[in-house]
């Protein structure tokens, strides 16, 4: 259900069966408060934790196309909040969420937005991370309006590691090690500007007008860095 709710979520991370399993993670406050059933199956999850006369909703979880599932977690936490008295209610993503979104229409009280924009990276391989990319990249690809002939880009050099992205002409991309035929990014970029551009809180046409590329390989990054909405998990920030 985390899969089928994040996969999609810029800023989500892959969590393995094996990840659930861990000791850590359930030191670390993971696992769901509540689960929501519909006809025996679970719907959806909430994890969220009561401190005082504040409550802290870390995490959400939801079939598709179940707005229901969604409407019963809401309910649920202001119930959990009103035996406990809270007083505010903290909500650990962004409040463009659906899950958000309802509990701000149903409280219909003071609101203030404090959407979290730090977190730490750090790519042991930088290659293996790339690949997982390259599905949604070839999608991007699939759906641009123009189309692209063969290309290669040496990106910018990351924790001591250097990637060329080449572009097979086909649609199809590689992640290798090094090509002699290899564009430059032309972009002087830093390591925390790369992975912001990485995830999409910043886009290519932000940074285009200080390249050195060609118009052609500028379209093509531009297709490949959009500027997204990055939502930050907790408490799994890292």
């Amino acid at each position: 259900m985390y899969d089928t709710a994040n996969t999609e979520q810029s800023g989500t991370i892959s969590r393995p069966r094996a990840y659930w399993d861990m000791a850590p993670c359930r030191i670390r406050g993971i696992l769901p408060t509540v689960v929501a059933r519909r006809d025996g199956d679970i719907g959806g999850y909430l994890n969220y934790e009561m401190d005082g006369k504040q409550a802290e909703v870390r995490e959400v979880g939801c079939a598709p196309n179940a707005p229901e599932v969604l409407d019963a977690l809401v309910c649920h936490l202001l119930e959990a909040c009103e035996t406990d008295w809270v007083e505010k209610i903290a909500v650990k993503f962004p409040s463009l969420h659906p899950f958000s979104e309802r509990l701000i229409a149903v409280c219909d009280s003071l609101v203030t937005k404090t959407e979290r924009s730090k977190m730490m990276l750090y790519a042991v391989d930088l290659s293996v991370l790339l690949r997982r990319l390259v599905v949604g990249w070839e999608s991007c690809i699939a759906e641009a309006e123009e189309t692209f002939p063969a290309l290669v880009v040496r990106l910018p050099l990351l924790n001591d590691q250097q990637v060329v992205l080449r572009h097979n002409g086909d649609g199809t991309l590689q992640i290798v090690p090094e090509a002699a035929d290899a564009v430059d990014f032309g972009v002087d970029l830093s390591e925390a500007d790369f992975w912001q551009l990485l995830f999409g809180e910043i886009g290519w046409e932000q940074v285009s007008s200080k390249t050195t590329v060609s118009t052609e390989i500028s379209a093509f990054l531009a297709v490949l860095f959009p500027k997204r909405q990055v939502i930050f998990w907790s408490s799994d920030q890292y």
